[in-house]
């Protein structure tokens, strides 16, 4: 069985690859939240952001691809120095040189993401650190400074963001305290940032893009549009925007009576209580392999306590027949299934084969990765113990009405 490739620029791209992004929120709300009245769209791109990297961009990707013909990627890459100061601790020189590998790094890694989707829209790269030489730039930067400063509602506003950007990075507040020289150089930074990426929003809708796609929420640019900060610039006044919601696949685990997961109920899904940040982090525990057609991946009477989930491709799973040495086929699992569990508890020798019958991806949770997960979230492993405690409660008390109901002989 292959390992994946661990390609740095690859490493984001390694987490679970089934997203599908929703148009939730829209602004103004008088807005057609089909958006079909649009033909063009920024996209708006935080180096920082962890909705903005891997399969969760490619999601985003994909839905504009389908519901518009072109499209901005607005890269806030001078804004993220702002953001390495913060969690990095670098001088503003060394934070500036390094935002900018950043955006260039960004649009190296996933530019073959938005070929995949050129035929249907054209997607044109647009760096911050470019648009900040315009003129409109600045007086717009200007003006946005200059209310920070001197109006009492935009100010609150934009504090209020700052005290909540270590979310959208996936840091906590104890670290970002740490790694903060002071609570109000945390501020400083986090409402510089805002600033800086609400004025290429500005300089972008002035050269006539009209509505911004964002996976995430921007709760000052929701009050500008509607209308709580009067004197902002006029462009971002009459912005559209649009907020994605990214709705991961469900995961379920493998069924004795039903070879497909759209046949099993609600009940057998697998960790349905993660958030989308709490599942990547547990897929963090676990290793992703690629497999090819005909790869073996459980062997019968192997010693093996690994559980895993099938992410990409198909799978059979064979019986062994004691007498003759056979196998006989009772099941095809489609990607999003969780097979193996039985082992990771019980430690005993596998009773059953797993076969590929297409290329795939699936991610080993082995007994020592879930050691290291018990350590360092004893929460999270305690939620995947009662999971698979539950789903076997389930299928036990699912035998127990097969054979209750059975006719009698």
């Amino acid at each position: 069985m292959n390992q994946q490739a661990s390609n740095p620029k690859q490493a984001d791209q390694l987490g679970w690859p089934d997203y599908k992004a929703l148009v939730g929120d829209v602004f103004p709300d008088n807005i057609d939240k089909g958006l079909s009245q649009f033909e063009k769209c920024i996209l708006g791109i935080d180096l920082g952001a962890r909705n903005l990297k891997g399969p969760r961009l490619e999601a985003c990707a994909e839905w504009i691809s389908n519901n518009f013909k072109s499209c901005a990627v607005a890269i806030a890459d001078s804004a993220h120095q702002y953001t390495l100061q913060l969690t990095q601790g670098l001088s503003q020189s060394s934070a500036h040189e390094e935002a900018l590998r950043c955006g260039q790094e960004f649009i190296e890694t996933y530019r073959p993401i938005f070929e995949k989707h050129a035929e249907k829209c054209s997607f044109d790269f647009s760096l911050l650190s470019k648009l900040r030489e315009s003129a409109n730039y600045q007086s717009d930067k200007d003006l946005l400074n200059r209310l920070h400063e001197n109006h009492t509602t935009f100010s609150q506003s934009a504090e209020t963001f700052a005290q909540k950007y270590p979310q959208s990075l996936g840091i906590s507040d104890q670290l970002f305290n740490e790694l903060a020289e002071s609570t109000s150089r945390q501020q400083q930074l986090a409402v510089s940032h805002l600033i800086d990426e609400l004025a290429m929003f500005a300089c972008l809708k002035q050269d006539g893009w009209p509505i911004l796609i964002y996976p995430g929420m921007l709760t000052p640019l929701q009050e500008i549009i509607e209308g709580k900060h009067p004197d902002v610039p006029e462009s971002l006044k009459s912005l559209v925007f649009a907020h994605l919601r990214l709705q991961r696949e469900k995961v379920y685990f493998m069924s004795e009576t039903a070879d497909k997961k759209e046949e099993l109920p609600e009940s057998f899904e697998f960790l349905s209580g993660l958030s989308n940040d709490e599942w990547e982090q547990f897929i963090t525990h676990t290793k992703g392999k690629s497999f090819k057609a005909n790869d073996v991946l459980i062997e019968y009477g192997q010693d093996d306590r690994s559980m895993y989930i099938l992410a990409q491709g198909k799978v059979d799973v064979f019986l062994h027949d004691p007498k003759d040495g056979s196998q006989k086929k009772i099941s095809t699992l489609d990607k999003g299934t969780v097979f193996g569990e039985l082992a990771l508890l019980d430690g005993k020798p596998r009773s059953a084969s797993v076969v590929a019958s297409t290329d795939g991806l699936i991610f080993q949770l082995s007994f020592e990765d879930f050691s290291n997960l018990k350590n360092e979230d004893p929460n999270m492993a305690c939620a995947l113990l009662f999971d698979i405690g539950r789903v076997l409660s389930l299928r036990n008390r699912h035998m127990n009405e097969v054979v209750q109901n059975a006719p009698s002989v």
